[in-house]
């Protein structure tokens, strides 16, 4: 008798509620190490959202913010000197 019960309780209660989603992580990308231009030292791997890599793409693209050359600036030429 005490099992009938059971029964007609568990079919009268409500579905056990579902466990929450877990919150999607972004997928990460893995790069290989590369070499900066003018140096002897590599860059690890590096791991980034896509967005991230992205953006990093579009700021290593992007021209330098200023191309103007400025008087008196060491550049490894000789300095003429007024006579």
């Amino acid at each position: 008798m005490p099992l009938a019960f059971l029964a007609i309780a568990l079919a009268a209660g409500s579905p056990p509620a579902a466990a929450p989603a877990a919150p999607d992580k972004p997928q990460r990308i893995c790069r290989q190490g590369e070499q900066l231009v003018g140096s002897h030292i590599r860059t690890g791997r590096r791991c980034k959202t896509a967005a991230e890599w992205q953006a990093e793409d579009a700021r290593k693209e992007a021209p330098a913010p200023s191309l103007r050359v400025t008087e008196g600036q060491n550049d490894g030429l000789p300095i003429p000197r007024p006579q």
